[in-house]
């Protein structure tokens, strides 16, 4: 553990017989929600990340008409309009990546409305 500050426990799990499983699950809500054995847990998401979100669904994709953007330009709509540091404009694609609100291709684009790249490639 010394090592590898963020592994908080150790579960035996067999998962033939599912033993375990439930005693994993357990321990995985109380670490999540443990901010003080796992500092880096984050339970709140910023308000301006979802105006970020809500501006580029309106402004970007719907009203503009634009497919996709650069980070690049994510980062820039998120410092310039909403106060967002670069470390956090990551963070916050992350999470609308995680999320399928958006979508990152190759190249590192953002794909401002992933229901419209299903639909071409369906």
């Amino acid at each position: 553990r010394r090592l590898h500050p963020n592994i908080v426990d150790v579960i035996a799990v067999y998962s033939k017989t599912n033993v375990g499983i439930a005693d994993l699950k357990k321990r995985m809500v109380f670490a999540a929600l443990n901010k003080d054995k796992l500092p880096r847990t984050v339970t709140e998401v910023p308000i301006n990340f979802a105006k970020l979100l809500d501006y580029l669904s309106t402004e970007f994709s719907n009203n503009g008409g634009i497919f996709s953007i650069t980070f690049e330009d994510f980062a820039n709509v998120a410092s310039t309009k909403f106060s967002i540091d670069n470390e956090s404009a990551l963070i916050s694609k992350e999470l609308f990546c995680f999320g399928g609100r958006l979508f990152e291709l190759s190249n590192g684009d953002l794909v401002l409305n992933p229901q419209q790249l299903a639909d071409v490639l369906a």
